[in-house]
């Protein structure tokens, strides 16, 4: 059996949260899960939000990111937006806490640090750079767990919206018509490189007007 430690902990509670959701995480149902008592684990442990950003901690260590300030400000948040991506899908289920970017869990704030450590140079308005933060941490997961869920394939959604009566929706129609199944399938890269070029015009735009 493997000793029990706080690494071991942290990654059983991971496994339990990845397996049945947050709400399956409680010291009892953890205890049972590593066959040993509760009372255990409140030696590493205090309590269950402690417990809960040691899985935090676990996951953003996990990422694969560059060094700090590593590149162009584009580089670095492509770079950091697939990382999330890609966090994001691996543990949906820590959603709630992956979104929680105002600074109450160190371990997910660093996503923030980052953001504003690429951005701090370019020019940007603080308010400016404040909504970027805030866009990342609504569109990366957002998008991560769409492109995650099966729902319906992209060859349904066509059909769906073709099989409807004509004229009732002619704009999407038209829209379908030009397109190719497959470029209805989700493409993360795409749309992260259209917010990419939206905060290149934002950049362009307020170092324009301070020079004037």
């Amino acid at each position: 059996m493997t000793p029990l430690s706080r690494e071991h902990i942290i990654r059983e509670a991971l496994r339990l949260i990845d397996a049945d959701g947050l709400d399956a995480l409680s010291m009892r149902k953890l205890g049972k899960a590593m066959n040993v008592d509760a009372k255990a684990m409140y030696y590493y442990f205090p309590d269950k939000e402690s417990l809960i950003a040691g899985v935090l901690e676990m996951a953003f260590a996990q990422m694969d990111l560059p060094p700090m300030l590593h590149g162009s400000w584009k580089s670095q948040l492509r770079h950091i937006a697939i990382a999330y991506a890609k966090l994001v899908g691996e543990h949906p289920n820590l959603l709630p806490f992956l979104m929680t970017l105002d600074g109450s869990i160190p371990a997910v704030f660093q996503i923030v640090e980052r953001v504003v450590a690429a951005l701090k140079d370019t020019g940007l308005k603080a308010r400016s750079i404040f909504q970027i933060v805030d866009l990342f941490a609504t569109f990366v997961p957002t998008f991560a767990l769409s492109v995650r869920r099966e729902v319906s394939t992209a060859e349904q959604v066509y059909a769906r919206v073709m099989a409807l009566p004509t004229g009732e929706f002619p704009a999407v129609q038209t829209l379908l018509k030009g397109l190719r199944v497959e470029e209805l399938d989700e493409d993360f890269e795409y749309q992260l490189e259209t917010i990419l070029l939206g905060i290149e015009t934002r950049i362009r735009r307020e170092t324009t007007i301070m020079r004037s």
